[in-house]
């Protein structure tokens, strides 16, 4: 038998927030107010990282890091503290190339005495790594690895997303992710020692090109991981042999390209180990990567996410899977939330992750009524981001592109408590972090600086109308959305399941009204 949840169709309210629940945590750097005071500021790029207390601004190659005061709610509370470190790093025009401005990530793990800049070009299959003095703002190239160029075309793989964590030895431990879902672990722990490993999804490590590790010299050096297939477990070693062939390597096609990368936070029994969520067009993933260096990864679990995504959307439409995020939870698997779209219609997911290589188990859905999630001029699809972890704990924020931002909430993710429209004042948001210290989330923004956000005392923002959708009997019981009696009706009950199909098909191809004035 098969278990109903809700699938909630969510109309926004206009509401008010109180003063207390904003927060400047941290003023702009003077040198990055005048960069956004620019005509062409439209084209600068934010990164926020709370775990490391670092943000930064890319504007036209040149990296602008800060690290966020450790104090900030002591020191200031009205105007803002100042950054307690900065500094500024220009990306090499044949790193950045000439094509798309550079992926970068900065991280630190000195409260910003030190700032990591990693910096990957879009088309130029380079990536470079400098660290950066925050107080004397005195910078030092630490050295670039080339990405291996794919045998069949001769040209490089094109980066599509990039994160960064300070290494267990002092320096730092990256993961690139391309446009046919090729993964790379880049890796510096001194000066002339950066080099880049391909994550192979079939356990194997190390070796040559695809396997092996690259420098600036272009030679390859064989970096074997401590975790190789001998050394992993029974059940990660079955995994080559469980997932279809679409999870063993990249395939030939860009519907594959690597969407979002999350760090996950330690390995349970690993202590030396954390884990990372990555989110291809067509599958959700999670890794183990050592951070003690070495080149040591290893593939955990790969679940078939596009597929599960339309089946709870009950959709054959174009839905592209757009991000993924951690979420806290207490299931089998690991708990995620996953923002995909469809033309300009997006929904959100709560899932976890299935050990074995069947398709994600999507707990929940939500689609958000048209504005609900403002696009500040972006566009729908592409670039933005899901994050989860924040305040409340179940809670889901949507940045966009154009600097759009949208907090959702409940277990079936169904009550919008913050919408943000940059056309209505107030600037972009260029990057956001779940920050359950703070309240709930920092946010960087164009105008205010880093803001911190608690939704603590947020009265509800949206009220849901109920469609109900079918599960798997793993789903947990659903809160009840409605309590309104309803007499029994005498239906077929295949024709009533046609009906709603149709109904809900026309909604999502944006041919019909909503679910709720169809009469479901």
């Amino acid at each position: 038998p098969l278990r109903r949840i809700a699938l909630r169709h969510i109309e926004p309210k206009a509401r008010a927030h109180s003063g207390k629940m904003w927060r400047v945590q941290c003023k702009l750097p003077s040198r990055v107010s005048d960069v956004l005071q620019t005509g062409n500021a439209g084209s600068a790029r934010g990164g926020l990282d709370a775990e490391c207390g670092t943000a930064w601004v890319t504007h036209e190659g040149r990296v602008h890091a800060w690290a966020l005061p450790s104090r900030a709610g002591d020191r200031s509370t009205e105007g803002g503290a100042v950054p307690d470190t900065y500094a500024e790093y220009d990306v090499a025009p044949r790193v950045a190339g000439d094509t798309s401005p550079p992926l970068v990530h900065v991280a630190s793990a000195d409260g910003g005495a030190t700032l990591w800049v990693v910096a990957a070009g879009a088309a130029s299959g380079k990536v470079a790594v400098a660290r950066c003095d925050g107080v004397a703002g005195a910078r030092e190239e630490m050295g670039e690895a080339r990405l291996p160029r794919r045998e069949n075309t001769g040209a490089a793989p094109r980066v599509t997303a990039l994160t960064a964590i300070p290494s267990a030895r002092g320096g730092l431990i990256a993961v690139v992710g391309c446009d046919r879902g090729e993964l790379f672990l880049v890796e510096c722990v001194a000066r002339g020692t950066v080099t880049a490993t391909a994550m192979r999804r079939d356990g194997a490590s190390g070796g040559s090109t695809p396997g092996g590790a690259s420098t600036p010299g272009g030679g390859s050096i064989n970096t074997p991981s401590k975790w190789g297939a001998a050394a992993m477990s029974s059940a990660k070693a079955a995994l080559r042999f469980l997932t279809d062939p679409l999870a063993v390597d990249a395939t030939d096609t860009d519907e594959d390209a690597v969407r979002s990368l999350a760090w996950a936070g330690p390995s349970q029994g690993r202590g030396d180990a954390t884990r990372l969520i990555a989110l291809t067009g067509r599958r959700l993933e999670e890794w183990e990567v050592d951070r003690d260096g070495g080149g040591g990864h290893a593939l955990v679990v790969s679940n078939r996410a596009l597929g599960a995504v339309m089946r709870a959307l009950r959709t054959e439409g174009d839905v592209e899977l757009i991000s993924a995020a951690p979420a806290p939870g207490a299931g089998v698997g690991a708990a995620v939330v996953v923002l995909a779209a469809e033309g300009r219609r997006w929904s959100l997911h709560r899932a976890e992750l299935r050990a074995g290589g069947d398709s994600l188990a999507v707990l929940a859905s939500a689609v958000p009524a048209a504005g609900a999630v403002p696009s500040g001029g972006g566009g729908a699809r592409g670039g933005a981001t899901v994050l989860a972890g924040g305040a409340p704990t179940d809670a889901a924020l949507v940045v966009t592109p154009g600097g759009g931002a949208a907090l959702f909430a409940h277990e079936t993710l169904s009550e919008q408590m913050l919408m943000h429209d940059p056309a209505a004042g107030g600037g972009r948001v260029m990057s956001a972090a779940a920050a359950p210290s703070v309240g709930g989330w920092l946010m960087l923004t164009e105008l205010m600086g880093v803001v911190a956000y608690s939704p603590a005392t947020a009265d509800a923002a949206a009220t849901p109308t109920e469609v109900e959708r079918e599960m798997e009997t793993e789903a947990p019981p659903p809160l009840a959305a409605v309590d309104v009696p309803i007499p029994p009706i005498d239906v077929d009950p295949a024709e009533a399941e046609a009906a709603v199909r149709a109904e809900f098909a026309a909604y999502a191809s944006g041919s019909g009204g909503g679910p709720s004035e169809a009469g479901v």
